[in-house]
């Protein structure tokens, strides 16, 4: 006879890989929509303006990170941490910048800054999942 071997426990959850709510304001449909798709494994809310972006936060929606476009119209991904900076000084060491690399000089200056953590667009996949893991691993759910 031949007799299975238990199954084996799963390991428990690391924050690495634990479900996130992650805040995504890009005014482009398509990419709100890839990001929600490569960060699949995560509660992913997607807005198409910093205004709703910043309306979720003041509602005070729990927020693990957020991935924000630079070059908006309306309100800049510049202007979005300037006003986490008056309004909510936790979030901004769990903010991930996206650009296009459409550049005013503001934003060259702003994304050279050591504070600011960007990726580039198009989105690698890849690039974006170990990213996340990373500040997230970094910023431990309170």
């Amino acid at each position: 006879a031949i007799e299975a071997s238990p199954p084996i426990p799963a390991p428990p959850p690391t924050v690495a890989t634990r479900r996130a709510r992650i805040l995504v304001i890009d005014d482009e449909p398509l990419i709100g929509r890839a990001i929600r798709r490569i960060l699949k494994d995560h509660d992913v809310a997607v807005v198409h303006r910093a205004i709703d972006g910043l309306a979720h936060i003041r509602a005070g929606e729990h927020v693990d990170l957020i991935v924000c476009d630079v070059m908006m119209p309306e309100l800049s991904g510049m202007d979005v941490h300037a006003e986490l900076a008056r309004s909510a000084p936790a979030l901004l060491d769990r903010i991930l910048f996206a650009t296009g690399g459409t550049f005013t000089p503001s934003a060259q200056h702003f994304l050279s800054r050591p504070d600011i953590r960007y990726i580039d667009k198009p989105i690698d996949a890849k690039t974006l999942r170990d990213v996340v893991a990373r500040l997230l691993a970094e910023h431990p759910r309170t």
